[in-house]
């Protein structure tokens, strides 16, 4: 058993003094009487079900841990995306169930939703049904609404990353304006050209300079080699703590020797056409995905605020269920085919004590039930024989672990 926060939900043969139908009332005196010093006792009432046969029987046995599992691992999904949406929103953690009781609460005083899952003439592989339809339905929404969530939180924080990266990766649509474009000319051209900041001085003063042996100019000697800078054309536009952009003017024809020149230099000629439509379609697109991302966030936050509660009850039903059809495979039923008068209860360990502990307090306490006969002389199927060759724990009872989620 593990040691793990919770509580524990045991199902307990009812004792008699030696003759007729135990009283639950008794036995639950007698339990609080044995654990008062480690656990508080809470008696639960499962509504009888239609038992029907053996096989059924063990076949649910089988399903329902499978179930039980699966659906715990459910609530701790919607547990964590509700804490995660909270915590993104501002919003505060209601963790409840019904909006009214605490998870602790509600299983103390659990009582079984026969609206929500009717019991009336069903047996217990059908109550199971319904439960695993509850849990399976609260699964696909959440993932429904998760997968939306985290593909609008990923195009935000593209677009965060994107407004926030350096201006030697950025859109400078989102930087510069049309005064940086390049201009329609055909013998002049406008170069966008993105400086490192420990560069950006030298860049200054010696930017005439580039590539200053690719144009031959005119003169009475014959001509002499420059560069396709137009003199004191440089602009300086915006810089970060990385970059620094600027524009300069240069012969087209030369472009290329331009472009290479200032990549030697590890600076970086970046294209640039202002498109005023597009920059303000963008710049409308991020707003309405940041929009639909707190659209999203908001409702995430209210169907996890609600539905948290809603399968951490469908879970507790699946335990209480899973009590039952033990019960009825561990005692069996009585003369008239109906299960066995036993005790079902929560055991809420103590301040200081786990429910490893709580576990061997009790089992220690009723060990003397783990005997080689049939506990009530005959009934069907409630033999308590210790099998020595298991390799699992023998309790004599009933007991399941409701583990506190994290």
């Amino acid at each position: 058993m593990s040691s793990k926060k919770g509580a524990l939900l045991i199902s307990l043969a009812c004792e008699t003094a030696g003759v007729g139908v135990g009283d639950p009332l008794l036995t639950l005196q007698e339990l609080t009487s044995k654990v008062r010093d480690y656990a508080v006792p809470y008696r639960l009432t499962i509504p009888k079900l239609n038992v029907g046969t053996l096989d059924s029987l063990m076949k649910t046995s089988e399903d329902l841990s499978k179930v039980d599992v699966m659906v715990r691992t459910t609530c701790s999904s919607v547990k964590r995306q509700y804490e995660e949406a909270a915590q993104s929103s501002g919003y505060a953690v209601d963790l409840r169930v019904h909006s009214k009781y605490s998870v602790e609460e509600y299983i103390n005083n659990f009582q079984w939703d026969a609206t929500k899952f009717p019991i009336a003439s069903s047996k217990p592989h059908q109550v199971l049904k319904m439960l695993r339809f509850a849990a399976a339905k609260t699964e696909s929404e959440l993932k429904q609404l998760t997968s939306r969530f985290q593909d609008l939180r990923q195009q935000v924080q593209a677009s965060n990353r994107a407004k926030a990266g350096s201006l030697l990766v950025k859109d400078l649509n989102d930087v510069l304006d049309s005064k940086a474009s390049d201009i329609p000319s055909t013998y002049i051209a406008r170069k966008v050209v993105v400086v490192p900041s420990f560069k950006s001085k030298a860049f200054e003063e010696n930017y005439m300079e580039i590539a200053n042996d690719v144009v031959t100019y005119p003169t009475g000697n014959g001509g002499s080699k420059g560069s396709p800078v137009v003199p004191d054309s440089l602009v300086k536009h915006t810089s970060d703590n990385e970059a620094t952009v600027y524009t300069v003017m240069i012969l087209r024809k030369f472009e290329t020797e331009f472009e290479k020149k200032c990549k030697e230099m590890r600076c970086q000629v970046r294209e640039f056409t202002y498109d005023e439509t597009a920059h303000e379609e963008r710049q409308q697109g991020v707003a309405d995905t940041e929009a639909e991302y707190n659209l999203a966030l908001r409702s995430l936050y209210q169907w996890c605020k609600v539905h948290f509660g809603e399968i951490v009850s469908t879970w507790v039903h699946i335990k209480v269920l899973r009590v039952f059809v033990e019960s009825v495979l561990r005692y069996g039923l009585d003369e008239q085919g109906i299960p066995v008068q036993v005790l079902t209860a929560v055991l809420r360990p103590k301040s200081g004590y786990s429910c490893e502990r709580v576990t061997k307090v009790v089992t220690k306490a009723y060990d003397h039930l783990i005997v080689g006969e049939d506990f009530f002389g005959g009934g069907s199927g409630s033999s308590t024989t210790k099998d020595a060759s298991a390799d699992t724990e023998y309790l004599p009872f009933v007991l399941q672990l409701i583990e506190q989620l994290n």
